[in-house]
């Protein structure tokens, strides 16, 4: 399962939204942050991807 990052500017600002597919039905909105660097920063990817984990572990218990 992929980490995407989608790009929404308003006005002059640019934020970025990480999420991804369950199961290619549903999209898991995981975090947003505003991006204010030409680099989409580390800590951002980085906490992504937990998000992504810890849903992933969640459902398994369910």
């Amino acid at each position: 399962m992929h980490v995407y990052e989608v790009r929404v500017e308003v006005s002059s600002n640019i934020y970025r939204i990480f999420a991804f597919f369950d199961r290619d039905k549903i999209i898991v909105i995981g975090n947003a942050f505003q991006k204010k660097t030409e680099k989409t920063p580390k800590k951002e990817i980085i906490k992504a991807l937990k998000i992504k984990e810890e849903y992933n572990n969640e459902k398994e218990k369910h």
